[in-house]
């Protein structure tokens, strides 16, 4: 590919960017054509919360997902709504409150996995294991050269 013959629609934002937005919204989507009761970012803050064996707050998950504290408290919300996360008391520090999954919520972690794992394949379809790896390498080379 010659520099000078670059397109917008070849640039690394774009098209990363346009990727993770197909993802998200085929992924709502097929969590909504399931009836699961949760979208896409409340997956993955239940997913960082099990990661995390609940010894994480609030302001953890909301770094994690790159949000605001307000939004992640509507997402937790949501969750503790759902009966799928709880809030404790951290008995180191009273004034935190750590997040833990309930029963329902590994449930639910499971079938959303399943979902993803779906979607993953669909995405990945007719891309050979050389490619992809190549891919891997070249992404984590970019987000190493963005990190602090």
């Amino acid at each position: 590919m010659n520099n000078n013959s670059v397109t917008h629609e070849e640039m690394l934002g774009h098209i990363l960017g346009s990727t993770g937005k197909l993802l998200r919204a085929r992924f709502d989507q097929r969590l909504s054509d399931e009836k699961i009761g949760v979208n896409s970012m409340q997956a993955i803050a239940l997913l960082h919360i099990i990661v995390n064996n609940g010894d994480c707050n609030q302001q953890q998950v909301a770094d994690c997902l790159h949000q605001d504290k307000t939004m992640i408290t509507r997402i937790i919300d949501s969750l503790e709504k759902g009966k799928f996360v709880r809030r404790e008391i951290d008995s180191a520090d009273r004034r935190q409150k750590l997040l833990q999954v309930t029963s329902l919520g590994r449930k639910l972690h499971e079938t959303v996995n399943q979902v993803a794992q779906e979607i993953e394949k669909e995405a990945l379809k007719n891309i050979g294991q050389q490619e992809l790896l190549t891919c891997y390498q070249v992404l984590e080379k970019v987000r190493n050269n963005l990190s602090p």
